[in-house]
C-alpha cells in the first residue's frame, strides 16, 4: 500500500512538472494572455447568467403579476385559488413561482384551524435568497480572487521550473525565468481583485433593483 502511494505521488509530481515545463516553453507572455482571457470569460459568463435570471426572469415576472395582486384583498373570496391562478401564468423557470408552489402545496394540505405562515415561503429574505440567486452572487467575488491567486502560484511554479542551484549560469537563467513568472503572478492577481470589486458593485446594483420588487410583493402577500 505504501509503495503504491509513493508511485502515485511520483507520477503526479512528474505530471505537474511536465505541465509547468510545457507552459514555460510555450511562452509566459502567451500563457498570461490566455489565463487572463479565461478569467474574463468566467466573469462575463456568470455576469450574463445572473443578469438574465434576476432581471429578465424574476423582476419581469414580478412586474407582470403585480397589477393583478393589487386587486386582491384579505376580504376577497377564495384568495388562495385566485392567487394560484395568477402565479400559474408565470414560467416554471421563475424561482418566485417555485416558492409560491411550495406555499400553495402546504396551504392546500393544512388542517381547518391550522394557520400557515407565509414568511418561510414568500418572506423578503427568502425571496431575496432564491430570486436573487444569492448562492451564486455571494460565491463569485471569492471565485474571482481565487482564480487570480491560482495564477499567482502557477506563475511562480513556472518560474521556478528552470531554477537549478547546482550551476551558477542556470541560477541566473532560472532567476530570469522566475521574474518573468512573477509577472503572471501579479497580473492575474490584479485582474482577479479588479473583477472581484466589479462583481461587488454589480451585485449591489442588481440586488437593489430586485429588492424594490420583493419589498412590495412580500408586503402584499403577507
Amino acid at each position: 500500500m505504501e509503495a503504491l502511494f509513493i508511485i502515485m505521488f511520483e507520477f503526479i509530481y512528474e505530471l505537474i512538472d511536465v505541465m509547468f515545463q510545457s507552459l514555460n516553453s510555450s511562452g509566459l507572455i502567451k500563457f498570461t494572455g490566455i489565463y487572463i482571457f479565461i478569467q474574463l470569460i468566467i466573469f462575463i459568463s456568470f455576469l450574463g447568467y445572473t443578469c438574465y435570471k434576476i432581471l429578465f426572469v424574476e423582476v419581469i415576472h414580478m412586474k407582470v403579476v403585480w397589477p393583478e395582486l393589487q386587486t386582491i384583498t384579505s376580504r376577497s373570496e377564495n384568495v388562495l385559488a385566485h392567487l394560484h391562478s395568477i402565479f400559474e401564468k408565470l414560467s416554471d423557470r421563475s424561482k418566485y413561482k417555485q416558492q409560491w408552489k411550495r406555499y400553495y402545496e402546504r396551504a392546500s394540505q393544512k388542517e381547518i384551524d391550522e394557520k400557515i405562515r407565509v414568511e418561510p415561503y414568500l418572506g423578503e429574505e427568502v425571496l431575496l435568497h432564491h430570486c436573487g440567486y444569492r448562492s451564486v452572487m455571494d460565491m463569485m467575488s471569492g471565485v474571482c480572487v481565487s482564480i487570480g491567486v491560482l495564477g499567482t502560484f502557477i506563475g511562480l511554479s513556472v518560474g521556478l521550473a528552470d531554477l537549478n542551484a547546482e550551476n551558477s549560469d542556470q541560477i541566473r537563467t532560472g532567476i530570469s525565468g522566475l521574474i518573468s513568472g512573477m509577472r503572471i503572478a501579479f497580473y492575474t492577481s490584479v485582474v482577479g481583485v479588479i473583477l472581484s470589486l466589479l462583481w461587488l458593485v454589480y451585485d449591489r446594483i442588481i440586488s437593489g433593483r430586485l429588492e424594490k420588487e420583493i419589498d412590495r410583493h412580500a408586503e402584499k402577500l403577507d
